[in-house]
């Protein structure tokens, strides 16, 4: 099955160069899409690839690699990007790495009412607290205490 949505995929490339996306039925939108995210699924991380993409290489036993590529097939992951596919072991990666995706194009808004970290928010505390903490070091220097009376 994996064969012919790609073997249809590339049928449908010349189509697509002429007249584009839009001249498409709704079925074969769906081919198209769900061909891109297999072709992207198929990079999987492999070891002897380890030194040239920097990623850790993954072994997947035949049941999940087939049961990941039924998913993508029957439409369950339709609604992911196609690049949440690319160099993952299987689907379940690649739904944390969409969720990642979002999560970094969300806007702080957003973030927030996630619970996420709001790292400038934080960075910004340090350096104020940071920068009260120097200034209790330079009075205390200049009355002559010791600085462990001032870190303790």
């Amino acid at each position: 099955k994996v064969q012919e949505i790609l073997q249809e995929y590339k049928s449908l490339q010349d189509i697509i160069a002429i007249l584009g996306m839009d001249e498409l039925s709704e079925e074969d939108k769906l081919t198209v899409a769900r061909a891109r995210r297999l072709q992207r699924f198929l990079s999987q991380p492999f070891s002897v690839a380890e030194v040239f993409t920097g990623k850790p290489g993954r072994f997947v036993d035949l049941e999940t690699s087939i049961k990941s590529f039924n998913r993508i097939i029957d439409g369950e992951l339709d609604d992911l990007p196609e690049n949440a596919f690319y160099m993952v072991g299987d689907t379940d990666e690649a739904v944390a790495r969409a969720k990642e995706m979002a999560m970094a194009t969300a806007d702080p808004a957003e973030m927030e009412e996630a619970g996420a970290v709001n790292a400038e928010r934080r960075d910004i505390d340090f350096v104020l607290e940071l920068k009260d903490y120097l200034g209790q070091l330079e009075a205390a220097e200049e009355a002559g205490e010791s600085k462990t009376a001032v870190l303790g």
